[in-house]
């Protein structure tokens, strides 16, 4: 009767043990305090990205953001004009024999942010004024210059 009981035991070990693993290689079974479910997770990751298309989506936010960079591109276009940036780029910015085309330039708003900083020496020469970050007119002829880019 004895052994008999000892091997019941082993047996309830055993298939408690193999549920216990199954459990935790399912995700049912945290190992560590507050850890979620598998199912939790699921719902948390569902949550957070339905909340993500809301934000994203909602027509206001970007009616506003749109009308944002609008008002700084036109700021920057009247800069451009008051800078005769025109002289040397042309009136929409396709370039001319003494500055390059601005409508298929690569370079990246950084980088244009940089050449207006500090322009090469060359751009200098030929009259291209530097123009600090902290400049006011210097936001809105980063955003014009992008703007001008064929799409």
């Amino acid at each position: 009767m004895n052994n008999h009981f000892r091997k019941v035991q082993a047996i309830l070990f055993c298939s408690a043990l193999a549920l216990l693993i199954a459990g935790i290689a399912f995700g049912q079974v945290g190992i560590y305090p507050n850890q979620f479910t598998r199912q939790e997770k699921c719902y948390a990751a569902v949550n957070a990205a339905m909340a993500s298309v809301i934000t994203n989506s909602t027509p206001t936010a970007k009616i506003a953001a749109d009308a944002k960079e609008d008002d700084l591109v036109a700021q920057g276009k009247k800069r451009f004009q008051a800078y005769k940036c025109y002289d040397c780029h042309g009136q929409n910015g396709e370039g001319t024999d003494d500055a390059p085309d601005l409508t298929h330039s690569k370079l990246t708003a950084e980088q244009v942010s940089k050449f207006l900083v500090k322009p090469s020496a060359d751009a200098q020469n030929k009259g291209m004024p530097d123009i600090p970050i902290d400049s006011p007119d210097h936001k809105p002829l980063v955003a014009y210059v992008m703007s001008l880019r064929a799409k």
